[in-house]
């Protein structure tokens, strides 16, 4: 899946993030990725999805 303005560095972040911390419980916890801006959030919220 490709998320608008999220490029390579950012994505390999959100990666790192979860094999650092765990599964993400809930989908705004993506916001917690050095990177990940509101408006990136914004623009991708209905897209993230976490099961």
């Amino acid at each position: 899946m490709t998320l608008a303005g999220i490029g390579r560095s950012v994505a390999e972040r959100i990666v790192e993030y979860r094999r650092t911390h765990g599964p993400f419980r809930t989908a705004e916890d993506v916001r917690k990725v050095e990177g990940v801006s509101a408006a990136m959030w914004e623009r991708n919220r209905d897209r993230i999805v976490v099961k």
